[in-house]
């Protein structure tokens, strides 16, 4: 059960930052939860539960579009001298992760949550959605 959760957070992650037609994350967000909410044929508290990932999701992505601005010339300046500072790039990607891993937890909660409101056919169709994705 958790394999099968985390790998549903996985492809939702995938879906979300991965190329399709929207240009922003934001967009990606809204043809995930859009396509979800019609292959699954999601009651209207589904739905909502749904909507509430892809709204965090949102926030999350605008949050670390702002960190990574925010970073840019400090990467740039780095990029100009002599030598890599490895240990700040080490704790650059150590942040990065704890902030992924916090959202994990969090998104994993929320997922499993929505799962367990699915009937036997809603699993079964995400399921197969899983499969072809990975096909």
């Amino acid at each position: 059960m958790i394999t099968f959760l985390r790998m549903l957070v996985l492809v939702c992650a995938v879906g979300i930052l991965s190329s399709c037609k929207y240009k922003t994350p934001e967009g990606r967000v809204d043809f995930v939860t859009d396509r979800l909410t019609s292959k699954l044929d999601l009651s209207d508290s589904q739905k909502s539960m749904l909507k509430e990932i892809g709204d965090h999701a949102k926030q999350d992505l605008n949050a670390e579009k702002e960190i990574r601005a925010n970073l840019k010339p400090e990467l740039i300046k780095m990029l100009g001298q002599p030598e890599l500072d490895q240990a700040r790039i080490k704790q650059i990607l150590k942040e990065r992760q704890a902030r992924f891993d916090s959202r994990t937890d969090k998104y994993l909660s929320k997922v499993s949550n929505l799962h367990k409101t699915m009937n036997p056919e809603q699993k079964k169709k995400l399921a197969e959605l899983v499969e072809d994705y990975f096909d």
